[in-house]
């Protein structure tokens, strides 16, 4: 046996006409058009979501990172970016 629970809820006034309506289509109060939309949308159960994928990201072994950028810094990452374009006669990502 379930349990109700009164609640309030704030809808945008065209959202609760329409639900009103398909309540009154569907002979029902609004609560229960609420409730039977929210079962149809919320899973029962959440071990049934999949897992996600898990996600592999290919490494390179040897070198070491460069020690003149300061890895925490992303303005440090964007000076050396630059700089490697310039080198190239590239414009600088900005």
């Amino acid at each position: 046996m379930s349990t109700t629970t009164r609640t309030t809820i704030a809808l945008d006034t065209g959202l609760l006409r329409t639900a009103k309506d398909r309540a009154k289509r569907e002979d029902c109060t609004l609560g229960q058009y609420i409730a039977r939309s929210l079962q149809r949308t919320i899973p029962e159960d959440d071990a049934r979501t999949p897992e996600p994928e898990p996600v592999y990201l290919p490494t390179v072994s040897g070198g070491v990172p460069n020690p003149a950028i300061d890895w925490s810094s992303n303005a440090s990452i964007q000076e050396f970016l630059d700089a490697e374009d310039l080198k190239q006669g590239r414009l600088p990502r900005w």
